[in-house]
């Protein structure tokens, strides 16, 4: 997680623009049934990425806690299902 904030906080990549999460290279490269598996994870793994910055920024959540925990799990479950054949996100 440390990473993704790293490239969050240096903007290289940005949840608000799903697609500066991709490897483009990686991307153009699939076929279209890939490319609509990772259109899909990518909407959801971006609007996951904004809660957690969301959560990370709040002054009023804690900095660690069992829902930013789960939130985390859920991103890297969501990543780990698309790379597991195609290592398509630059984190």
């Amino acid at each position: 997680m440390k990473t993704v904030l790293k490239l969050i906080d240096s903007k290289e990549i940005d949840p608000g623009k799903p697609q500066s999460l991709l490897r483009q290279s990686v991307y153009d490269a699939l076929d279209a049934k890939w490319k609509a598996k990772v259109d899909i994870a990518l909407v959801n793994i971006a609007n996951l990425l904004e809660h957690i910055v969301g959560f990370r920024l709040s002054t009023h959540t804690p900095n660690e806690s069992p829902e930013l925990q789960n939130m985390i799990e859920q991103l890297w479950q969501m990543k780990q299902r698309i790379e597991k054949d195609h290592d398509v996100f630059k984190f």
